[in-house]
């Protein structure tokens, strides 16, 4: 799960994650966008609503510069529901789609990846120099036959827009080879490490949670063999965040989860009653 480090890919990603929303209002939530993801995959105005509506942060003045100069990145993850029969076909889909958007001037980063935890979740992570630039891509050719594919073959997919937390977008500061292992093929252990970790925050303490992340973040960039680590926020909620994190190996991952700036951060939400929930992600994306 822009900012300092790069949904991903997923860092998308994104975002890149697993299942996402937990709580009542979240899956309100969820349910509503449901009903817009349909009617924006064939309406223009729907999604450009989209982007002026949700798509903001909690300070006004970043809001009024966003509206008068439409420069702030636009943060977007979507989520598949993909039957296991049609894995291979879906990610052949969208690979065709990668390699025919990849020259896109203004887009910065567009991954897609896979919870290990199941078998179904696919998630892309995508990040734009704009909000404009996100609508091209989303309307573009190659995502509309996308999109029928999707549909020809009963693929649900969930749309969320995600707000920067840490800083700009974070694959402008990934370090190294952030998609690589230390060996080839499919076997975790020979791969890097991309986690995924969603947070469900009371609202009341949001700020203090961002701060104490915050801390945390800035350690962690020092870590000589860790990539990216990123925070974003469901626009459409109060209290979700998500982070994506990579790490040259799964034991330089762990190295950090023992880090005496993790172990902090980790005792700060068990004391605050923040629940997490953590995964690991392959990534498919050709870009690696």
């Amino acid at each position: 799960m822009l900012p300092r480090r790069s949904l991903g890919t997923a860092a998308a990603l994104l975002l890149l994650a697993s299942a996402l929303v937990g709580a009542a209002g979240a899956g309100a939530a969820r349910q509503q966008w449901g009903h817009m993801q349909g009617a924006a995959g064939d309406k223009g105005s729907t999604l450009q609503w989209l982007t002026s509506s949700l798509l903001r942060s909690d300070d006004p003045e970043a809001d009024k510069k966003r509206h008068d100069d439409d420069e702030s990145c636009a943060i977007v993850a979507f989520k598949y529901h993909v039957m296991p029969s049609l894995h291979d076909k879906f990610i052949e889909q969208w690979q065709k789609l990668e390699d025919r958007t990849r020259d896109e001037k203004h887009m910065v980063m567009y991954d897609l990846s896979k919870t290990f935890a199941d078998d179904v979740y696919f998630w892309t992570y995508g990040e734009w120099e704009s909000m404009k630039d996100f609508y091209n891509h989303f309307t573009s050719d190659a995502t509309r036959e996308f999109k029928g594919w999707l549909n020809d073959n009963d693929v649900q997919w969930e749309m969320f827009p995600l707000n920067n937390v840490t800083d700009n977008s974070f694959s402008a500061r990934t370090k190294g080879d952030a998609g690589k292992g230390k060996g080839k093929g499919e076997d975790p252990r020979d791969l890097a490490a991309h986690i995924v970790i969603q947070y469900h925050v009371p609202p009341s303490i949001a700020d203090e949670f961002k701060g104490v992340w915050s801390d945390c973040a800035e350690k962690t960039w020092d870590e000589e063999d860790n990539h990216i680590y990123a925070l974003r926020k469901f626009s459409t909620m109060n209290h979700h965040f998500i982070a994506y994190g990579s790490w040259k190996s799964f034991d330089a991952y762990m190295d950090h989860w023992m880090a005496k700036h993790t172990t902090k951060l980790r005792e700060w939400l068990r004391d605050n009653d923040v629940m997490w929930y953590m995964d690991t992600v392959y990534h498919y994306s050709k870009r690696d």
